[in-house]
This record gives C-alpha cells, sequence and structure tokens, in this order.
C-alpha cells in the first residue's frame, strides 16, 4: 500500500487495522458491524466504500473481539467485490462450524 491507497476497516475492530492502513499512507474507510446484522458485513456498504485505489478490506470471523460467526453465504458477495477493485478481500480465518472438531489441534 501507499500514499492514496485505501483500506476497509470493520467499525468494531481491533485498531492495529485502522493504524496500519494510516502507518503505509493509506485512508482507512470504517464500515459497521452492527448488531442487527450481526456483526456482519453489508456488501452493499463495502461496495459504497470501495474504489479503484482499495486494496484490503479486513474481514476477520470468527470475529474478535464480537464473537460472531459467518458462513461461506457471507464471503461469496465479498469476493465479487475484488475484481471491482484491486483490494485481497480474503477471509483470515476459515468460516467455522460449532460442531467441527478441534481434536486436530486447527
Amino acid at each position: 500500500m501507499q500514499e492514496g491507497d485505501n483500506v476497509l476497516v470493520p467499525d468494531i475492530g481491533y485498531p492495529v487495522y485502522t493504524q496500519s492502513a494510516i502507518l503505509t499512507g493509506a485512508e482507512p474507510r470504517l464500515f459497521n458491524l452492527a448488531v442487527d446484522r450481526a456483526f456482519l458485513p453489508d456488501p452493499a456498504q463495502l461496495a459504497a466504500l470501495a474504489d479503484a485505489r482499495t486494496r484490503l478490506c479486513w474481514i476477520n470471523y470468527p470475529n474478535n473481539p464480537t464473537g460472531a460467526e459467518a458462513g461461506a453465504g457471507v464471503f461469496e458477495p465479498l469476493a465479487k467485490l475484488s475484481p471491482a477493485t484491486a483490494a485481497s478481500c480474503w477471509p483470515t480465518m476459515r468460516p467455522t462450524s460449532r460442531s467441527a472438531s478441534t481434536s486436530t489441534g486447527r
């Protein structure tokens, strides 16, 4: 990233998301993670914030600090956002299932 770029940052998130954008000279653009959406991103809001200078979209599930979980269906509309921008909009954690075994250590 460089000056003039922007990063989409969740508003309920860790300060490092915003600070890392600022340190590179990029503009952090906040998107809401609201309780009425179960702390999931609104694809329409992300599309309105993104442009050709968007380089990264922070998507982190299970979300920390809210604890919200996201199924695979949440990521499909976000992946469609990327071709219209230069953004990397990849999940930083895999979708989870409460019934999944944790015995593998993953």
